[in-house]
């Protein structure tokens, strides 16, 4: 839908919303000079489009006043009063208190302006990737929402606040009816783009950390993922020598390009990101690069494990040395890595994928989908009870390696905290109580094993109780939802990607913090220099600090495609 507007006697075909803008902006006392990007770049120009990419980060940066425009806010003047009451809090209470107003606010009192709160950080400007740029680069920030002024700076702080671990695990153990699922992105969003502006004149961040911060943001073109970016770096950085807008260039030859001159100075964010084991949209890419336009860091399939929380913490390789070159390959051939590393282990079972159940999601989940959830987390217990190694390689009972694995066996924290282990159970007696007894007596067997049973057999429900069993189910996106579980064929078990296969090989590749696997591409056919497709990364329980590199085992070079 547009509607027409005249710049110098000619006609111009807009949106709604630019015409919402310029109505508000117009002035009959003085001139106003305002860049609108829509109408000042020709977006059916590749060369324009190329050079003023280029010029954006200073136009940003010297414009007077940048203008930020939220569509479709209700009751704005609820999302200011809330903005301004958390602001204070945060500003001159305790964390105590601001955990204390989010409970009033988002349990109690909803309608006073929460949900009106969660709406405007779930709006689709939070989502765009070229406004982190206008947000991070601009001198002077003024927000403008359905008529009312709202506080840019209250705006970050507030993300700011509901960002730290005591608030938004205040946020993840609760029930917030009403509230859009896509609020927590939103927030994280708007704190990435106050990071970015408070660094706006000296960039902090490499480009592979910044296709991270901002891999729930969406674009139109899947090339803009990168060039978006480009803007955020410091002006010397050494991409700018390399990597230049050009839209005359695909999707798959950028995202490779890219991939191999950021592979050896950023391996494990690189190969993290990358495998066949998940959907991709760019089917044509080499199995070794990311597919930038799916990640997603509310799947737990796009939080990878070489993330900052998990990267100081995971050491598969026990620090070796990495080992890896580029095969450039032609033009009937894709360009493949060769790597060292050893294989340990190789996938016997494979679970169904899990799924994430969002409790912040207005009516909840359905019955249906907790169903399929309940089901896929049940058969991945009793893959573990039936093919799992008794005693586990850790010591542990399978009882604790099972729900460790899960969750990567981290919580903020690793080891993760042992209540997680009663948390789990909490979380699996709330669901069979939900669900009716034609679902759950099929898992009647795992679920009367439960540890700590008796604990649970007179359990009540209670707030505290059902806070408990959400904080597991917050605790699940750092590993299983999205991802499978998997038996080898030494009784490890493993987090993989949902698309793993048993004969799937489980190999390190010297010098990365995480385990990875791969599939060989000839039928029938293994051994080294055998092309081969790698699946995606894993957690391997068991084998996360060294524990695999065993004495002697002789390296091998893959070749991936």
């Amino acid at each position: 839908m547009t509607e027409p507007i005249y710049i110098n006697g000619k006609v111009w075909l807009v949106s709604p919303t630019v015409v919402a803008v310029l109505y508000h902006l117009c002035s009959y006392k003085r001139e106003r000079f305002i860049w609108i990007d829509s109408i000042c770049i020709d977006q059916a120009n590749n060369a324009e489009k190329d050079q003023q990419i280029g010029l954006m980060r200073r136009i940003y940066k010297n414009a007077a006043q940048v203008i930020i425009w939220l569509d479709d806010i209700e009751e704005p003047w609820k999302v200011r009063t809330m903005l301004a009451g958390l602001w204070h809090e945060f500003m001159f209470g305790s964390v105590e208190s601001c955990m204390a107003l989010i409970r009033q606010h988002s349990e109690v009192f909803p309608e006073a302006g929460w949900i009106q709160l969660s709406d405007m950080y779930a709006n689709s400007w939070f989502f765009r990737i070229w406004v982190v740029q206008e947000a991070a680069m601009a001198s002077s920030v003024t927000v403008l929402a359905g008529g009312e002024t709202l506080v840019w700076e209250h705006i970050a702080m507030v993300a700011d606040m509901l960002n730290k671990v005591p608030s938004s695990m205040a946020l993840q153990s609760s029930n917030l009816p009403g509230v859009s699922d896509t609020f927590p992105t939103g927030v994280l969003h708007a704190f990435t783009m106050a990071r970015f502006k408070m660094e706006r004149d000296s960039p902090q961040y490499d480009l592979i950390s910044l296709i991270g911060f901002t891999a729930d943001f969406l674009s139109t073109e899947p090339v803009d993922r990168i060039y978006a970016l480009l803007g955020l770096l410091k002006p010397d950085d050494d991409v700018h020598q390399w990597l230049k807008p050009d839209y005359a260039k695909s999707a798959k030859d950028l995202y490779t390009y890219v991939a191999q001159n950021l592979i050896l100075k950023n391996y494990n964010n690189i190969l993290s990101c990358a495998g066949t084991g998940y959907d991709r949209n760019l089917k044509d890419l080499p199995s070794w690069v990311p597919d930038w336009t799916k990640q997603s860091i509310m799947q737990t399939h796009r939080q990878h494990f070489t993330k900052i929380q998990h990267s100081a913490r995971y050491n598969a390789s026990a620090g070796s040395t990495l080992a890896i070159t580029i095969d450039q390959g032609n033009q009937q051939c894709q360009v493949a890595i060769h790597i060292q590393g050893h294989r340990c282990g190789r996938i016997t079972h494979v679970s169904p994928a899990m799924a994430y159940t969002e409790h912040n999601g207005g009516e909840g989940a359905s019955k249906a989908a907790l169903r399929s959830i309940f089901e896929a987390h049940m058969l991945a217990r009793r893959l573990a009870i039936k093919f799992a190694r008794s005693p586990y390689p850790t010591g542990q009972t399978i009882e604790e390696a099972f729900w460790r694995c899960l969750v990567g066996d981290t919580q903020f924290q690793r080891p993760a905290p042992p209540e997680l282990g009663i948390f789990c159970r909490l979380w699996e007696a709330s669901l069979e109580r939900e669900l009716s007894e034609d679902v759950t007596h099929n898992f009647r067997g795992e679920l009367d094993e439960m540890a700590g049973v008796d604990l649970l057999t007179n359990l009540e429900l209670s707030n505290d109780t059902i806070r408990c069993a959400l904080t597991w189910n917050g605790s699940r996106i750092m590993c299983c939802t999205g991802r499978a579980l998997a038996v080898t064929d030494a009784g490890y078990l493993a987090m993989v990607p949902p698309g793993a296969k048993a004969g799937d090989w489980l190999c390190l590749f010297y010098g990365l913090n995480t385990p990875f696997l791969l599939r060989s591409l000839a039928q029938d056919v293994e051994g080294q220099g055998v092309p081969m497709s790698q699946v995606g990364e894993a957690y391997v329980h068991g084998m996360m600090d060294g524990e695999a590199m065993w004495p002697g085992e002789p390296a091998e070079t893959f070749v991936i495609l």
